[in-house]
């Protein structure tokens, strides 16, 4: 990364979205030092035009050319059977440049390291990360950069940064979700469309009607687009957020058009580099700003999460849709950006001396504006002889209009020198065709040494292996356990006591355990069999939530049997806990549901003793799943055993229980020869009750 002005303050990267093949010019025409794209599969916009792979390939080589990167989303989560056309479908992308991929999937982290090593691997916003040790996991699983959750305030962005050391890229502009990206199921329960599969129904923004007792007892409605969020607009909070040391300032809208996208990046291309030049001056103007809210923008803008933890003032509850925005100002920006591709720009030198070859050198200028602004870029080519000349010599204006001949070409000459014209009386001779001829060898030479020498700051990763569960064969905590019920408050584990319903394995809310850690004796007392005792995690853990990792602490002290966690937080925080003890398990970790294990290559790379299998999959995908982890065991030397019971869906039956929480059975296996001792692996399929 270059350094500017101070060493504190680095030069962050402009990343762009693009929709389309016009898109990415517009972006890449505006100022983005990068832009990420969606292929025909495994993108979260799946209704966005997206990218042919030929019309990749050339947009690749495009922006390789101005030293623009070019980073593929395949953030969305694998089915088992899909798994197989991952790595056919990256190929291509990869052939042609592609410097990075966007990842949700851990299995689909894992395959695209294992294949392509020299590809960056970035952490989706889709897997929910909120603080340093989510992020320092994913490190250690190979990633150069992180995108943290949107909700994140600038104070935890610069604790992750300060903690992990890893790249971070923060949004800037665009859509705001309501619900943490990756952990909705809104729109899957509501419309029948997941978000995880890049389907998104858009149920927040429809209208709701809230209705809610009076003190009188008559109930109060209020309706309106409840759950609407404003859109995103940080382009007063540039300054902080790159004295944060955020490393790439990201803008959302691949389903956008691409006016959107030129008119956006050239506005932030403009104020990053503004703030750069003359920090203490850094003022944005306010025609700016409505620029901004007139390109497909709801209702007002406003500046996120960064610094307000939430807010009434964040929901637009009269407008759901875009504004429209006047045709003047998307002809002022197609005229600008979308009628033609950027072109860089050269310096010529041709060289006749009679008796030698002509030598034609092209030497490319940089651009000290972009982030990655590559070396000067030379090379020279001979052609044919100079001859002494006949009758009429070569004029200094015939060769200079020859060889600036660039049209159709990436280049664009803005100087160009003719040496030996006058060596002699009669001058020099070198036929038309051979000019041109030399210019275009000169060209198609100059743009492979750009995409030979382009510049990718890959940042070095040591890549480790996360160590595995410590189980131990026979230990108490991998015991079968049929029936499982979750737990929230005292009062329904009293209602769970009371009824006949015999549970082998209770998880308890953080919030109960924290006030009342008695409980646990409570529960061991009252049953002749104690069931196992767990503490339920939250499903977001962060340094300004009400349970925080410093009642993980606490929790660690109290004589429960495991943990059902919930995001990727508080797992990497259990096993740096676990490292520090010399890496000697002492409770069981149980990946809930929102630890998305949607292929085995995912339940493999979590380091966790038990899962939780899908709520948005089917039964065939489960069975397609733990087969595949059949198969995968039978045949590999891992140190885990995975055993699998028959899967027949009629043989689930669900019992109703008073309190209507969740139970979930553990889905335990069928016992097949092994001739290892390998400890047990289970399973829970949650089922509603």
């Amino acid at each position: 990364m270059q350094l500017l002005q101070q060493d504190r303050i680095r030069k962050p990267e402009l990343l762009a979205p693009a929709g389309s093949y016009e898109g990415m010019i517009g972006a890449i025409n505006a100022g983005a030092d990068a832009v990420y794209f969606g292929g025909s599969l495994f993108s979260a916009r799946a209704f966005a035009q997206n990218f042919s792979t030929e019309e990749a390939s050339d947009a690749i080589r495009y922006a390789a050319l101005h030293g623009v990167k070019t980073y593929l989303t395949i953030n969305t989560l694998v089915k088992e059977q899909e798994l197989g056309e991952l790595i056919p479908f990256l190929t291509p992308y990869v052939r042609a440049g592609l410097n990075g991929v966007i990842v949700q999937d851990l299995g689909v982290l894992a395959l695209v390291q294992e294949n392509f090593p020299e590809l960056e691997l970035h952490a989706s916003t889709q897997m929910a990360i909120s603080g340093k040790y989510g992020a320092l996991l994913l490190k250690r699983l190979g990633c150069v950069r992180v995108v943290p959750a949107r909700e994140l305030s600038l104070t935890e962005l610069k604790i992750m940064k300060e903690g992990s050391g890893v790249d971070l890229e923060a949004f800037i502009h665009g859509a705001m979700c309501y619900c943490y990206s990756g952990l909705c199921l809104f729109s899957s329960i509501i419309g029948g469309r997941s978000g995880n599969r890049g389907r998104c129904a858009q149920s927040c923004r429809l209208p709701y009607h809230l209705v809610e007792a009076s003190e009188a007892g008559r109930s109060k409605e209020k309706s309106g687009y409840l759950l609407s969020l404003k859109d995103l607009c940080a382009l007063p909070l540039l300054p902080e957020l790159m004295e944060a040391g955020i490393d790439s300032f990201k803008i959302e809208g691949r389903m956008k058009k691409p006016e959107y996208t030129a008119g956006v990046t050239a506005i932030y291309r403009k104020y990053i580099d503004l703030y750069l030049e003359d920090p203490a001056s850094f003022h944005v103007a306010k025609e700016d700003l409505s620029r901004l809210s007139s390109l497909y923008m709801r209702s007002q803008i406003e500046t996120g999460y960064y610094h307000r933890h939430n807010g009434r003032e964040m929901v637009t509850l009269s407008q759901p849709g875009y504004s429209g925005s006047s045709e003047t100002l998307l002809k002022e920006i197609r005229d600008l950006y979308l009628t033609g591709k950027k072109t860089i720009p050269v310096q010529m030198t041709a060289r006749l001396t009679i008796g030698k070859p002509a030598e034609l050198i092209l030497k490319t200028v940089a651009n000290e504006h972009s982030l990655r602004a590559m070396d000067e870029v030379s090379v020279s080519v001979r052609g044919e002889e100079v001859q002494e000349a006949r009758k009429a010599p070569l004029q200094e204006e015939q060769v200079i209009r020859s060889l600036k001949k660039l049209g159709g070409t990436n280049f664009h000459c803005i100087s160009c020198t003719v040496e030996g014209l006058t060596e002699n009386r009669t001058g020099v001779f070198l036929p038309s065709a051979a000019l041109n001829e030399l210019r275009r060898r000169a060209v198609a030479s100059l743009e492979e040494k750009i995409l030979l020498q382009k510049d990718n700051p890959t940042l070095p990763v040591e890549r480790k292996e996360v160590p595995l569960p410590s189980f131990h064969a026979g230990n108490e905590i991998v015991r079968k356990a049929n029936l499982h019920v979750s737990v929230e408050s005292e009062e329904q584990l009293s209602a769970l006591m009371r009824s006949p319903l015999k549970a082998d394995r209770i998880s308890i809310g953080v919030l109960p355990l924290l006030q009342n850690p008695s409980l646990i004796q409570n529960i061991r007392s009252f049953y002749k069999e104690p069931p196992q005792i767990f503490a339920a995690l939250p499903f977001m853990t962060r340094e300004e939530t009400e349970v925080d990792l410093k009642d993980l602490d606490f929790l660690l002290q109290l004589p429960i049997d495991g943990f059902v966690i919930r995001n990727l937080e508080e797992l990497a925080y259990l096993l740096a806990k676990e490292e520090k003890e010399a890496g000697q398990r002492k409770r069981m970790l149980l990946a809930d549901a929102s630890l998305y294990c949607w292929n085995h290559r995912a339940v493999l790379a979590l380091p966790v003793d038990a899962f939780t299998l899908p709520l948005e999959l089917s039964f065939h995908d489960w069975g397609r799943m733990l087969a595949a982890l059949r198969e995968f065991e039978s045949r590999e030397f891992e140190s885990r055993e995975f055993e699998l019971r028959e899967f027949e869906s009629r043989e689930f039956e669900s019992r109703e229980f008073e309190s209507r929480e969740f139970e979930s059975r553990e889905f335990e296996s069928r016992e097949f020869e092994r001739k290892s001792n390998f400890p047990k692996r289970s399973y829970e399929i949650p089922v509603y009750g």
